[in-house]
């Protein structure tokens, strides 16, 4: 999937030359409200694979972005693009050295996912928010050729190249902000994951009633459940 700014950063980031005859995977290209495969494939690549966990619009092969190397082999593609993916995957780390390890040498990965502030929108999940000084690290093993920040849309947009010599990061300990907990954290538990799903399930029924009947609540559990449908449904 991917908005307005998505569609221009990735069209602004990959001209004919970058895309002619080049293998180009897209990950999580399932086209709910638009793809970066309209803009990519009239450029001539010599194949154009779109990778998703289901079928449907953009999809050409079911696969988990934990699995692209196992699926596709190393060093497989040209140019890797992902585009509002990446805060949906549990398992963010995995995820992204599969991104990195799928690439060619000098291979160029596209990015584009959300900052902090971003309100939930589990498609059906939503784990985390990243910021610049995350991108900074995140790939700091790559060459990152274009890193920008949109604060009207809270998007992070990134264009990196794998170079020849590529050693990959060591990202055990990197702590990233969670939706779900509303702080940073080096992972998420299952049981948190669960407890976040029942709770948001909970919310959805009660919610309507909240604007209804929130001046009845004692002042302290108002305030409680103000900061709880915040993360959960945003301001």
């Amino acid at each position: 999937m991917c908005d307005v700014q998505c569609l221009d950063f990735v069209r602004g980031s990959l001209a004919a030359a970058d895309i002619a005859g080049k293998h180009v995977l897209e990950v999580g290209s399932l086209d709910v409200n638009g793809s970066a495969r309209a803009i990519l494939q009239p450029l001539g690549p010599s194949s154009y694979v779109g990778v998703d966990i289901a079928p449907g619009p953009g999809v050409d092969v079911i696969c988990n972005s934990e699995n692209l190397v196992e699926k596709f082999g190393p060093e497989s593609f040209d140019v890797v693009v992902s585009t509002e993916m990446l805060e949906h995957v549990q398992n963010w780390r995995l995820v992204i050295s599969n991104l990195k390890k799928v690439l060619k040498p000098n291979g160029t990965l596209v990015i584009t996912t959300r900052r902090i502030g971003f309100p939930f929108h589990g498609y059906p999940h939503d784990f985390w928010r990243f910021e610049r000084s995350d991108f900074q690290q995140v790939f700091s093993d790559m060459e990152i050729r274009r890193l920008e920040c949109d604060d009207a849309s809270l998007g992070i947009f990134l264009v990196a190249r794998r170079p020849e010599a590529f050693n990959e990061n060591n990202l055990s300990s990197h702590e990233l902000f969670s939706i779900l907990s509303g702080k940073r954290t080096r992972g998420l538990e299952n049981w948190e994951v669960k407890f976040f799903n029942a709770s948001r399930r909970v919310g959805d029924a009660v919610y309507p009633y909240i604007g209804r009947y929130r001046d009845l609540l004692p002042p302290l559990l108002r305030k409680s459940a103000r900061k709880i449908f915040v993360r959960h449904y945003g301001e």
